[in-house]
């Protein structure tokens, strides 16, 4: 067997027998090299006088849901899909006849070992029409009855759900059997289709967020496409946090086991959200990690609640993303040793603080169209959402008269008014309008409804309006979600004060009380003076 039947017996294995412009990976077929035939001298099976006849070969084409890259195959059919997955309709196959090559010639097996090889004086393929069809419910396109020759082979639509990995590859219609005594007719062939990353989650933490100017935190966990070593590498890869700018502040990124300014940079768009995208160590760094399948990046992107106020300010807080994957359109050339270990990209031991300048260009959405959600996900918190509030507070005495020049600190508390250790807030003046702009509701956390039974918020009055007394205990309320989806109501905290000393008049200490101690004083000291001097005449 010769170095191309060789090859070209190996490849039919994976059925991701791929190419591109010029560089086409080996052919799906093989013979046998027969020894030079002596005169008048029958041919043996297997020879090419041997061959079937046109009309007498068929490829059939196996589609199943498996990513993982399985062992090459021989082109015969498999006894059993076991480790397959499901069988996936709805592929659409092309095959083209390379008309120039002609398989009933050992002229035409050492062009098409030459095409294989990608050799210099290799022929340009000219290809005849196309013949299509479509996997069915079982996943196989068969093409029955064909012509002898070399085919051009190529998945033209994806099945549901999926993407076109394999590029076009060669098959030889027919081959040679896998015990070298024959030829196979009808071929059989598992290209390999890549399942598109599923949309991701995210996820929001908002447990410490209770107030503007506190940071909230989103977790994007987002599935990466499983990529085999032979198949084209990654091109781009982007996420799109479209995070609300108007009540978000865009703080911090990192991702898990990756380096900012090294693996991936991060791009603020200002109205149009921020963009994280993968460098080339990145991508080459994705593509590893994605061989053994369900691969992922977990993002943590940090922001600062703004003091938002106005229309929409107290609108959910809902925060979405978009992913762009895109592939290169030809494979990578073939390491020497398959088998070596891959070595990811090694950071600095210092991260960089300026990102790289080979940061990979976006492509058009004509090239690759982000991925969107569904309109109607299954899970009804697609996007997380987070409530905030507005809180007025109303100072008034006990005739209700409204009161200014009130000072409070606002604390987390819980039923029994036990005040948190750090206040949220300080120096808040009681006037008129809105006093707190952005305090979470109490009964939503984490994108979830919670028990708020024992979760309040409680103000301290720090300073009383002129007059009147320092309230003698912490003033106890909640914000409060509800059943509100749109946006949360105004909150408002009517806090009464009393006069000093509860009203009563404390003994006068001034005026006409201060000058009746005055002559009393005064009349002491005459009688007492008077008295010294009545004395002393007496005594002389």
């Amino acid at each position: 067997m010769n170095i191309f039947t060789k090859s070209l017996t190996a490849a039919v294995a994976s059925g991701v027998l791929v190419g591109g412009a010029g560089a086409f990976a080996p052919v799906a077929f093989a013979q046998d090299t027969p020894a030079a035939p002596a005169a008048n001298v029958a041919q043996p099976v297997g020879s090419l006088d041997s061959l079937p006849k046109d009309g007498e070969v068929s490829l059939t084409v196996h589609k199943f849901s498996n990513n993982n890259p399985g062992a090459a195959g021989d082109g015969t059919q498999r006894e059993s899909t076991e480790g397959l997955g499901d069988a996936l309709p709805g592929a659409e196959f092309q095959i083209q006849r390379v008309t120039n090559v002609d398989l009933k010639t050992q002229a035409g097996w050492l062009a098409a070992e030459k095409l294989a090889k990608g050799a210099e004086d290799a022929i340009t393929p000219e290809l005849g029409a196309a013949v299509k069809q479509t996997t069915n419910d079982r996943g196989i396109a068969n093409f029955a009855s064909q012509n002898v020759g070399l085919y051009l082979v190529t998945e033209t639509a994806a099945p549901a759900g999926h993407s076109i990995t394999t590029a076009p590859f060669y098959v030889a219609l027919p081959m040679t059997n896998p015990d070298g005594n024959g030829w196979l007719r009808d071929v059989h062939v598992y290209p390999k289709n890549s399942k598109q990353s599923d949309f991701g989650t995210k996820t929001v933490n908002d447990q410490a967020t209770r107030v503007n100017g506190n940071e909230i935190t989103y977790t994007i966990a987002q599935d990466v496409q499983q990529r085999a070593r032979t198949a084209p590498a990654r091109k781009y890869f982007q996420i799109n946090d479209q995070y609300p700018t108007e009540r978000l502040e865009y703080k911090d990124v990192n991702i898990a086991g990756y380096v900012k300014n090294f693996h991936y940079v991060v791009q603020d768009q200002g109205a149009n959200g921020l963009k994280i995208v993968f460098t080339q160590n990145g991508l080459k760094a994705l593509d590893i990690a994605s061989r053994a399948g369900a691969a992922k990046i977990e993002a943590q992107v940090t922001f600062t609640v703004k003091d938002a106020a106005g229309e929409g300010a107290n609108d959910a807080l809902e925060n979405k993303y978009t992913y762009t994957e895109q592939f290169e359109s030809t494979p990578p050339t073939p390491p020497e040793n398959p088998n070596q270990p891959e070595t990811p990209p090694t950071p600095p031991e210092t991260p960089p603080t300026e990102p790289p300048t080979d940061v990979p260009q976006e492509p058009t959405p004509e090239e690759v169209p982000p991925v969107t959600p569904p309109e109607t996900p299954e899970n009804p918190f697609q996007w997380p959402k987070s409530y905030f509030g507005q809180v007025d507070i109303t100072k008034t005495n006990t005739n209700d008269d409204v009161l200014t020049g009130a000072i409070f600190d606002l604390y987390t508390c819980n039923a029994n008014a036990e005040l948190g250790q750090t206040a949220l807030r300080t120096g808040i003046e009681a006037k008129e309008g809105v006093e707190i702009n952005q305090l979470r509701v109490n009964d939503w956390q984490n994108n979830a409804a919670v028990d708020a039974r024992d979760s309040f918020y409680c103000l301290v009055e720090t300073k009383a309006p002129a007059g009147y007394e320092l309230n003698a205990q912490p003033i106890r309320f909640q914000v409060l979600k509800g059943e509100q989806e749109a946006n949360i109501a105004l909150t408002s905290v009517e806090v009464k004060d009393v006069r000093r000393n509860a009203g009563f008049q404390l003994p006068l200490t001034g005026g006409q009380g201060i000058m009746f101690l005055i002559l009393a004083g005064g009349a002491v000291l005459i009688l007492g003076r008077g008295y010294a001097i009545y004395s002393q005449r007496r005594a002389n």
